[in-house]
């Protein structure tokens, strides 16, 4: 290995696994997630995703190669877009942002199974305010938008009897062996 001179970066072209990892932190990054949220995909500290962002350090390949599999195992077992309710009684496939927006998808559902079972639709907007049903999403071309998912009661009722409520219920996490 060829040592650097004093003062340069060091190089972008060590490995595959490498360059993917920076390319997709960073890409995630432009697309407005928060450090934390991409520290959390990836299973790595948010330190090291700051300065593999800024370009202070690259990571090993071994590294690299372990967080890109973090991150499919992620976006396949965890974070697969699912239908849920948008305000104005549509559906919508969604992806939530941050760690923050799935709580609030995952308690919107627990209310919307709640009314499925007891009847009573008016529950979701006794028990949720505006803004825990406002959520940051992935939009059309990665980039960051807000939705508004459904409260409306008469809505709701509708969507359930059309069966679009279906898939929005809570989600069932797999734990993963260390």
């Amino acid at each position: 290995m060829a040592a650097r001179r004093k003062g340069e970066r060091p190089s972008a072209a060590r490995g595959t696994a490498t360059r993917r990892f920076t390319d997709r932190v960073r890409s995630m990054r432009r697309q407005g997630m928060p450090v934390r949220e991409i520290a959390f995909r990836t299973g790595r500290g948010k330190s090291f995703i700051n300065n593999i962002i800024t370009g202070k350090q690259r990571p090993r390949e071994k590294t690299a190669a372990a967080g890109l599999q973090h991150l499919d195992t992620f976006k396949a077992a965890l974070q697969q877009p699912r239908l849920m309710p948008i305000a104005g009684g549509r559906s919508q496939r969604i992806e939530e942002l941050t760690k923050t927006d799935r709580g609030k998808t995952e308690v919107y559902a627990y209310y919307v199974e709640r009314a499925k079972a007891t009847g009573d639709w008016d529950l979701v907007r006794r028990n949720l305010n505006r803004r825990a049903l406002e959520i940051r999403v992935v939009g059309k071309g990665g980039k960051a938008k807000t939705v508004v998912l459904e409260a409306d009661p008469e809505r709701l009722k509708r969507m359930n009897a059309a069966g679009n409520l279906d898939d929005a219920a809570r989600r069932k996490y797999v734990r993963q062996a260390a």
